[in-house]
């Protein structure tokens, strides 16, 4: 099963004779696979180390934590999924079980977990955005002056601690 799993990563990671369209169903089989495990390590944390969601729906604080992991096992090449080897020791979902687990606890740790406890904000109103149109740098700065507007800053996420 350990071959599998390997063969199914080595496929999902492939970079340069894979078409896309193949390495993207190798991915999307690699994630779906991956999921059902990061769920369970993630919730069992935060279960553990939080007694529950803190007030917010267990379901979307599992999936907020989720979302970070997938994210730092694809981040910079995937480095983190490259560095299992099926001869480590570990099985495919049980390395990824532990980084769901550190990840998690890391998260909890840091500022950026408290902001998720926070009360949503007012709605915004985005109808002015053009998505998928280009219109030079100016329409780029003042995309990037919107996003920072809706970014908290640091002095903000510490003042939720």
């Amino acid at each position: 099963m350990s071959c599998t799993h390997a063969d199914l990563l080595a496929r999902a990671l492939d970079r340069p004779t894979d078409p896309s369209s193949a390495r993207a169903s190798a991915v999307r089989a690699l994630v779906d696979l991956l999921t059902p495990v990061v769920q369970a390590r993630v919730a069992r944390v935060l279960l553990a180390r939080q007694g529950g969601a803190g007030g917010r729906d267990l379901r979307q604080e599992v999936e907020d934590h989720v979302q970070e992991v997938f994210c730092a096992l694809f981040a910079d090449d995937a480095r983190t999924l490259r560095r299992w080897s099926p001869t480590g020791g570990a099985s495919l979902r049980n390395y990824v079980g532990l980084v769901a687990e550190r990840r998690t606890l890391t998260q909890i740790r840091s500022a950026r977990a408290r902001v998720w406890r926070a009360e949503p904000c007012g709605e915004l109103d985005l109808g002015h955005v053009e998505l998928g149109r280009d219109d030079g740098q100016e329409a780029r700065l003042a995309s990037r002056a919107t996003l920072g507007g809706l970014i908290l800053p640091r002095a903000a996420i510490r003042a939720f601690s």
